[in-house]
């Protein structure tokens, strides 16, 4: 029989019977009936989408004549995924935002019965929705659907009814849809095709009823890339009447829909507020920092200029509020001049102008309404600089003459800048922005997507054609291009060339691009106009004339250069740190035999206090198993208590021994000692030497408070704002601002990771009080304000109000402190763990250890050589190996060890968790590095192994661990005085000998190239060593001068500014690493 309908597939039945013959002609033939049916697994539904009907373009030419023949057409169209037909018209329906409502045929391709989802369509609401299938029910001849829902009443069961096993349902009859409740009843059994549903049936559905669902689509994949500033591929809404609604160039404002993701910059999304109103006026913004200000012409009339003075201090807060308070300044200006720090007010600012003398930060005050940019820095690097040097037209950009005056001015060398702002506001009617939002997670079956390409850098291509755009469409899970091929099929972007006139790839080896674009810009000379016998120094005349071609000879007399000083003092220092002991329960100790064993390695018990606050800390060692672990204190006074450190089924974690049960018989007999599990702990105090230097440090501190905890940290823990703030003031602290303890929180994740409403205090440095959410809960996210979206909170002065996590609570803030340690940022440390014998190695893109060696380790190994990084609040630190130019981390994803590739000065502290340690000294030279955030430490599991993360733990090294200790080597540079090393010109090559000292420069990437050049004034030909920093198409060359000097140094040096002849600059020089001068 063949048949169909709107809304099943095509099927063929067959009726036949099967005869079996014996071979008895004594035994009858038996026979039984058998039904075959071959269904289509393109299936079609009846639909009402609102959308627009297209042509349905034929692929012989030839249009369809009926609708047999249009359901072909589109049957065979990948990308076709609804179709009507009328009145002789074949139409494509897409399902479109701006369209209409109309009838159509979805397109269900690989449609099954047991495989596709059915989709109800009644009058009554929480019936309807998406049924997926069970399994095959032998008995019915059917199969079971289930609908997932929120509540137990909309958990249901769809299937058709039969009478011999159902028996009768009212209003039901045999073989139609019936929709029951799902029952705790219902026995199924999907592999063996049995199914009994015990639920109440709640609807007879008509065929109509049940259709087969469409399903969704994810984004389209290929069409992003990780870590890009700019993504080549826009995607866009048809529906929407202006264009890339998922798509945003740095440049671009960013609306609120966007969030923080890329590519706008973190910092920006702060300080956006509420942009997208038509009101909002944007904070102030730094022009330059350095020796720039406005023209004296623009500046405020009595007296424009203030000077600190015994009455009035003229901090940076203080200037920017007499500018914000005065409606006619637009720009000011704070620094010091003459060593005296002033205030300087300016109505506008026609162009910069540099003072010598000066140092300070000249600021724009925005008094019109603006949206901030998504990444103010990317925009101007990656589109505004070109924009500037290639063309004379304005840009949309508020401030945008000094913005691109200020970078001109460090192409042209930087003399007397040392930053410059980059544009950030914009007027909010520049052009459309406040559509764009993120890319969804889910597509329709019908939606559309159309896809260019970034005509910036990429041109949009077909196959080998050119076009402008593409348009996808899902259907049914998957997207097909308009060519009906998988995806974006043959549509890519191709990178454009930069076409350049003879003599720009002279200037490109010189990594002088700029200068090619400098004949087009208009150039301005100023001299002040002064008599020569004035005695005054005229600007374009030198003060001493240089005497020419005379030939460099070696210095003489004493050293010019100053004596070289370590850039701190290591010397031993003894501290106290809690130290943790694990062994075998065959090791039993009475108390005393523990309090001996503690004594002899110079230390002592802990209090009961100190071992509740090391298990607030500390919750995987023992409590995470569930085991019975009791653990000895001993009080100042002689107190003597066993603590509960695991958690048994008898004892909760924290628990006093004494408190509970008295002073247990096993702690004199440990013959009587049957807990433990295998496994003994002991938490004591040891006097350990750390070889390192003392600082002042701010560090993060926190408190846990419960009522079962001991005393000053048990009873009641709620407490009122004023009362928080009081305690941790008396702590010697002070409370976190909100971004401080966001960033807290992120990385110190119990409340998170439990899932717990917690509030905590926090006060931003006006003042303001807040509460933000450290834990995470459905209608707060980890950082939530309570004052940004709640308002304030009454129960922030009346404790009784506070209902929230009701036993406990956690107060977090900042306490000056002096830390001791033996690593601090600006090192270079190599690490050795004593255990293998082997270097922590970065061996791009792992990881791992090297081969055995001792201390020191081998001049020539570069990949073992680490520079410290300040990896922002409480001292911590990151790792960056310089020759890879990568951070070391720990990945939370597989808990390896690897390298994340980024510049040693692009650490971010918001969201670089993986990459940041903490330092636990050891004492004696050794260290471990604990990443808060995954709670594990760095460690090292075997020689020539791929290193990783321990099992999560909290920051404490066991006494008997090996595996995560590491001996620290300093890599010091020259401290010798006098003239360290002396590269001459005439020694150039590449492996270039020091003239002075044994040193030997190299390349340790890429390929070093020597030239010899002359000119530009030269008496003779200069030789130079030549590399590139490299990108995309072209390897980077980095160079080593060896350890020559600190990390922060100063450049003195004669250079030759274009159009300008023999000016002499000096300026502060901060290599790209630390770890030795880098070209």
């Amino acid at each position: 029989m063949l048949g169909k309908s709107s809304t099943e597939a095509w099927s063929i039945s067959f009726a036949c019977k099967v005869f079996g013959d014996f071979a008895d002609p004594g035994i009858p033939t038996i026979s039984a009936d058998l039904a075959i049916t071959i269904r289509d697994t393109t299936c079609w539904a009846e639909d009402t989408v609102m959308g627009l009907a297209e042509t349905l373009q034929p692929l012989s030419g030839v249009a369809p004549a009926d609708e047999g023949s249009c359901r072909k057409l589109c049957r065979v169209r990948s990308s076709c995924a609804y179709y009507k037909w009328d009145q002789g018209n074949c139409s494509q329906v897409v399902k479109r935002a701006d369209g209409g409502w109309l009838q159509a045929i979805a397109k269900i391709w690989n449609c099954s019965n047991t495989d596709t989802c059915r989709e109800v369509r009644t009058a009554t609401w929480y019936y309807n929705g998406i049924y997926c299938p069970v399994g095959a029910d032998t008995l019915r001849n059917s199969v079971i659907y289930f609908k997932e829902g929120t509540t137990p009443q909309e958990e249901l069961v769809l299937y058709q009814h039969r009478e011999a096993v159902d028996g009768a349902i009212p209003g039901c009859l045999d073989g139609s849809w019936v929709i029951k409740l799902s029952s705790r009843a219902d026995y199924k059994k999907p592999q063996m095709g049995y199914f009994e549903m015990h639920g109440e049936a709640r609807h007879c559905a008509s065929p109509g009823e049940v259709l087969f669902a469409t399903l969704p689509c994810g984004p389209p994949e290929n069409v992003t890339e990780e870590e890009v500033k700019v993504q080549k591929i826009i995607l866009d809404d048809p529906a929407t009447p202006a264009g890339a609604d998922f798509w945003l160039h740095p440049c671009e404002c960013a609306s609120a829909a966007w969030g923080a993701d890329m590519p706008v910059d973190p910092v920006t999304y702060e300080m956006t507020g509420d942009a997208e109103t038509a009101t909002y006026i944007p904070p102030p913004l730094m022009l330059v920092n350095g020796e720039f200000v406005c023209p004296n012409r623009n500046l405020l009339p009595n007296p424009g200029v203030y000077f600190e003075t015994e009455a009035e201090s003229m901090e940076y807060e203080v200037c920017e509020a007499k500018c914000k308070n005065h409606d006619d300044c637009n720009f000011f200006w704070h620094g010091t001049q003459s060593s005296a720090t002033s205030c300087r007010l300016y109505s506008s600012c026609d162009s910069l102008v540099r003072e010598i003398g000066l140092e300070g930060e000249l600021t724009a005050m925005p008094r019109a309404p603006g949206c901030v940019v998504a990444n103010p820095q990317e925009c101007f690097t990656v589109s505004m600089r070109r924009q500037y040097l290639t063309s004379v037209a304005p840009a949309t950009f508020f401030f945008w003459d000094l913005h691109a005056q200020c970078d001109m001015m460090l192409l042209l060398g930087g003399a007397g800048i040392s930053a410059c702002g980059r544009p950030t506001y914009r007027p909010p009617d520049y052009g459309d922005w406040r559509h764009k939002k993120k890319l969804p997670a889910s597509f329709e079956h019908g939606n559309t997507l159309k896809v260019s390409c970034w005509n910036e850098r990429y041109s949009a291509v077909r196959g080998s054609q050119g076009t402008s755009e593409e348009v996808l469409t899902c259907v049914n899970g998957n997207w097909f291009s308009s060519a009906d091929e998988p995806g974006l099929g043959s549509f890519n972007c191709f990178e454009c060339v930069q076409v350049a006139s003879n003599g720009f790839n002279k200037i490109e080896e010189r990594r002088e691009q700029e200068l090619y674009f400098f004949n087009r810009m208009e150039l301005s000379v100023h001299s002040e106009v002064n008599q020569l016998d004035s005695g005054k120094v005229h600007c374009m005349e030198m003060k001493e004339p240089i005497s020419e071609g005379v030939p460099a000879g070696p210095p003489s007399g004493k050293s010019w250069l100053a004596e070289a000083k370590p850039l701190y003092e290591r010397k031993p220092t003894d501290v106290w740190k809690m130290e943790f002991l694990i062994y075998s329960a065959n090791d039993k100790r009475t108390f005393d035999e523990e309090k001996k064993w503690a004594e002899d390695q110079g230390g002592h018990l802990v209090t009961f206090a100190e071992a509740w606050n090391w298990i607030i800390e500390n919750p995987f060692f023992f409590a995470d198993r569930g085991i019975d672990m009791w653990m000895p204190t001993l009080e100042p006074d002689g107190t003597r208590d066993y603590i509960q450190i695991g958690r048994p089924a008898w004892a909760v974690s924290g628990q006093s021994h004494n408190s509970v049960w008295g002073w247990p018989g096993w702690a004199d007999d440990k013959t009587l000692q049957g807990w433990g599990s295998g496994e003994r702990a002991l938490l004591y105090w040891k006097k350990i030497t750390i070889i390192g230097s003392t600082r002042e440090l701010e560090k993060n501190k926190y408190q846990v408070f419960r009522s079962n905890a001991p005393q000053p940290y048990g009873g009641d823990p709620r407490r009122t704002w004023n009362e928080s703030k009081a305690w941790v003031e008396k702590q010697g602290g002070r409370l976190m601002t909100r971004a401080e303890a966001t960033i807290f929180f992120f990385n110190y994740r119990y409340y998170i990771d439990q899932g717990l409403d917690m509030w905590v205090p926090v006060e931003e440095a006006d003042g303001t009080r807040d509460w933000i959410q450290g834990g995470n809960v459905h209608w707060a996210a980890p950082g939530t304000s309570h004052t940004a979206v709640f308002g304030r909170a009454a129960w922030e002065d009346d404790i009784s109000l506070q209902g929230w996590t009701p036993n406990e609570r956690i107060l977090a803030w900042k306490q000056k402190e002096m830390v001791t340690a033996s690593v601090w940022p600006g090192d270079v440390i190599s690490l050795r763990n004593a255990h293998w014998g082997s270097f922590a190695r970065a061996h791009s893109p792992i990881m791992d250890a090297s081969g055995e060696s001792e201390i020191p380790m081998p001049k020539e190994w570069t990949w073992e050589r680490f520079t410290v990084v300040d990896a922002g609040s409480n001292g911590d630190v990151a790792l960056h190996n310089f020759y890879h130019n990568g951070f070391a981390r720990i990945r939370g994803s597989d808990n390896l060890a690897d390298l994340l590739l980024f510049n040693f000065d692009a650490f971010d502290e918001s969201w670089m968790a993986w990459e940041r340690f903490q330092i636990i000294e050891l004492g004696d030279g050794a260290i471990a590095l604990y990443v808060p955030f995954l709670r594990r430490f760095l460690r090292m599991p075997g020689a020539g192994r791929q290193m990783d993360g321990s099992p999560q733990v909290g920051p404490l090294v066991a006494q008997n661990w090996v595996l995560e200790k590491f001996q620290v080597e300093h890599l010091d540079y020259a401290q010798s005085p006098g003239l360290v090393a002396w590269y001459k010109s005439e020694d150039a090559a590449p492996n270039w000998r020091s003239a002075v000292g044994d040193y030997a420069a190299h390349a340790t990437h890429g390929e070093a190239k020597v030239y010899e050049a002359q000119g530009s004034g030269a008496a003779a030909p200069v030789r130079y060593v030549y590399g590139v920093a490299g990108d995309s198409r072209t390897p980077r060359v980095a160079y080593d001068f060896g350890h020559i000097v600190k990390p922060a140094y100063t450049v003195c040096s004669v250079t030759r500014v274009p159009a300008l002849k023999n000016r002499f600059g000096a300026c502060e020089f901060k290599p790209l690493s630390p770890l030795s001068p880098q070209l």
